[in-house]
């Protein structure tokens, strides 16, 4: 993939749009070249940036209705005799002031307007992923070539995972056959389930979450429940959030491993 191709799909891949091939070739492009990389990374906060802005534009319905009442003022005075430099300025203030009252406005909406159920959830599975990872060991016992591609294929994946490239991991991990009584079979799962966090195909990441909770034993009960409440966060429904309070509550309850990240969420809801 060129560099002028990598430009033009940055958003079909922020968006979820490209096939497993076009994003493979992307993720493998931004690997190989640290100016795509910042390229991306800087296109990724304009496109954030963006999405927080025209939430804002939203909710500007009084904004118009300033504007009309100006509008409507102006051609009451239209028949009016006065100096044209003195209606030009009057229309200059007038823009003026409304750009600073824009202005005023968003920068309180930027800095004091607490963060979407979206972005909470976005952080909380950051900041609780790498711990995850850690727990999927890579160790099999015997020297056989299923073996031996099983470990290699979990090493893989946990890498190319580690290094954001999200949708070569989910390939990497269906790139072998596992019986699904074996545990490696349920961690690549969870990694496939942690790339579609990542991706944000929170739809994906339930149906691994579902798998998981077929598992025999209870090795992963507690990121079940974690990521279960996150994606129900995400998904952000009055119905959700109650779904995930229960969640949370019952984590802190338990006193499962994410306890102090599901308090600190629930002192955020």
């Amino acid at each position: 993939m060129n560099k002028d191709e990598f430009l033009d799909n940055i958003e079909e891949y922020l968006n979820g749009h490209l096939t497993t091939t076009q994003a493979a070739a992307f993720e493998q492009a931004m690997k190989e070249d640290a100016e795509l990389q910042e390229a991306f990374q800087k296109r990724k906060e304009t496109v954030n940036a963006l999405k927080e802005l025209f939430a804002f534009e939203s909710k500007k319905e009084e904004f118009k209705q300033l504007i009309e009442a100006m509008k409507q003022e102006e051609r009451e005075q239209a028949n009016k005799v006065r100096p044209l430099w003195q209606r030009f300025n009057r229309q200059i203030a007038a823009v003026l002031a409304i750009a600073l009252f824009l202005g005023v406005a968003y920068f309180a909406y930027q800095y004091f307007t607490p963060p979407t159920y979206q972005q909470l959830a976005l952080t909380a599975i950051e900041q609780t992923a790498e711990r995850s990872l850690s727990s999927i060991s890579e160790t099999l016992s015997g020297v056989d070539k299923e073996v031996i591609l099983v470990k290699e294929a979990v090493r893989k994946t946990k890498k190319a995972y580690q290094q954001a490239e999200f949708t070569e991991a989910i390939k990497l991990s269906e790139s072998v056959s596992i019986n699904k009584e074996d545990k490696q079979y349920y961690n690549l799962v969870l990694l496939r389930m942690l790339c579609h966090l990542e991706l944000e195909n929170m739809d994906a990441a339930t149906e691994h979450l579902q798998i998981l909770q077929t598992y025999p034993h209870q090795d992963y009960e507690d990121r079940i429940g974690w990521y279960s409440a996150v994606i129900e966060l995400y998904k952000g429904k009055p119905n959700n959030i109650t779904k995930a309070k229960q969640q949370l509550q019952a984590i802190v309850s338990e006193g499962g491993t994410f306890r102090k990240e599901a308090q600190e969420l629930l002192n955020k809801l």
